[in-house]
């Protein structure tokens, strides 16, 4: 009797909790790529429930060396959504599978983890160097047009200097 029905209440709460909790998503594009090794990148936080939540991330990489700042806990009203942006250093990786987890104020993980690649790109330093080249060519090619002018007008004759011709008379 009494074990029966409380393993019915039991179920009857998980099941609701699991439904409250699956309408609080996490939202994270399948790839993410900074412009640097070091960077920020958004994530969206949305609360389908009927109540106000305070909920916090778990970021995690799948290499050593990639650091996260640590995600605050926000509140979020019911029905609405927050995007946290959340800063992270590659160090000398390139590319991580990351996974980011909602979390309470606790710590304690729940819903379903979202999964990302995450990349650094150096294309800022590949744009640096490749305008460094461009204005060294363009002071190049000046340096090398007044040289050779300067070379031309010290070569040239002189008007004064310059033969006549004989004039038949």
């Amino acid at each position: 009797g009494k074990s029966k029905a409380a393993r019915v209440s039991t179920a009857t709460q998980k099941t609701a909790l699991t439904s409250l909790l699956s309408d609080i998503t996490l939202e994270a594009p399948a790839t993410i790529t900074l412009s640097g090794q070091q960077g920020a990148f958004p994530l969206t936080i949305r609360n389908g429930t009927d109540t106000p939540i305070r909920v916090s991330l778990d970021v995690k990489a799948d290499v050593p060396g990639i650091v996260f700042d640590d995600p605050p806990t926000v509140r979020i009203e019911s029905g609405e959504s927050h995007t946290m942006t959340l800063s992270a250093d590659m160090g000398s990786q390139v590319a991580a599978t990351v996974t980011a987890a909602l979390s309470t104020n606790t710590g304690d993980a729940f819903g379903e983890p979202r999964a990302f690649v995450l990349r650094s790109s150096n294309v800022g330093q590949i744009v640096w160097i490749a305008m460094g080249l461009a204005i060294l060519l363009v002071v190049a090619a000046g340096v090398r047009r007044f040289l050779i002018r300067a070379r031309s007008t010290t070569s040239a004759p002189e008007s004064g200097d310059e033969p006549k011709e004989p004039t038949r008379g």
